[in-house]
């Protein structure tokens, strides 16, 4: 039994120091809509692509387009979002990414132009972006593989810097006036809030979030794992009943006594694995309502 306790802490460590950081490559989108959506799209994809050459896949995943349409609710509202978004960080906040990235197509003097940009969501610092023009999009094509695989190497040397640093100490709160903060109502989140926040208290919070919905997944994962096993251990409990009735009385003592330990031991198993995987899974709902 201390095996299978140790097992499932060990997983539920390993799950919470594998997570990653999510980078979030939005559709490209052309200001002129004269590119088609096709050719959109396969600039996006070698976006990603390269991204996912570049990053090491120990510690970012990149988002699918399908796990990013499902944040925002549908493929209407995503390609929306990616046309009208002001602040690619506050779009990045939306999908619950760390970084996020777009291609955004213009035109200037006859000819196509491409600008990408790299923004952290956390505290919406822009990271890096390039741009170039072409006659065609074969040419942007091109830009994309020259430039965009410098663009997730300063990107990896300036987080792998950031989190070598300690963390600033936290600002003073802003001085309240007599009459209070002033608010703004957020048509969007249905909520009061106030119309100045601090970029480094929302960043914490926005961090806080992410590492607790992972600590509460590894405690689901767990405790469903622990569950199961208790399930499995009721009925070979069940099974050993049986067999146990069904001893001959001509069965030695020594064989009676046998069958029972086994009964015991796995009826043990199963409520000490029920319990703790109940014990689990209520830890896991606890943060994820908690936080």
């Amino acid at each position: 039994m201390n095996k299978i306790l140790f097992i499932s802490l060990f997983l539920a460590f390993a799950a919470y120091g594998q997570q990653q950081e999510r980078i979030a490559v939005m559709h490209t989108v052309d200001n002129l809509d004269s590119v088609s959506v096709t050719d959109l799209g396969y600039l996006t994809n070698r976006l990603r692509d390269i991204a996912s050459k570049i990053l090491p896949k120990s510690r970012y995943g990149i988002m699918t387009q399908q796990s990013i349409v499902d944040r925002l609710g549908s493929q209407e509202r995503a390609e929306k979002e990616c046309r009208e978004a002001t602040c690619l960080a506050d779009l990045g906040r939306k999908i619950s990414a760390d970084y996020i990235s777009q291609g955004r197509i213009g035109r200037f003097s006859g000819k196509l132009t491409i600008e990408v940009e790299l923004y952290s969501v956390g505290n919406s610092n822009l990271l890096g972006a390039f741009t170039g023009d072409s006659k065609d999009m074969e040419g942007l094509l091109a830009i994309i593989e020259a430039k965009a695989p410098k663009l997730f190497e300063d990107m990896l040397d300036v987080s792998s810097t950031a989190s070598e640093k300690p963390a600033p100490p936290p600002l003073p709160p802003p001085v309240d006036n007599a009459s209070g903060l002033e608010k703004a109502i957020d048509i969007e989140l249905g909520y009061e809030a106030p119309e100045k926040i601090d970029p480094q208290v929302e960043a914490e919070e926005y961090r806080s979030s992410n590492k607790s919905f992972w600590v509460a997944l590894a405690f689901d994962v767990v405790g469903a794992g622990l569950v199961t096993y208790g399930i499995i251990k009721n009925n070979e409990a069940y099974d050993r009943h049986k067999k146990y009735s069904s001893l001959a009385a001509r069965s030695g003592v020594s064989e009676f006594d046998s069958a029972w330990e086994k009964i015991e031991d796995a009826e043990s198993s199963r409520n000490v694995s029920v319990i703790l995987g109940s014990v689990f899974l209520a830890a896991g709902i606890g943060v994820h309502i908690w936080f």
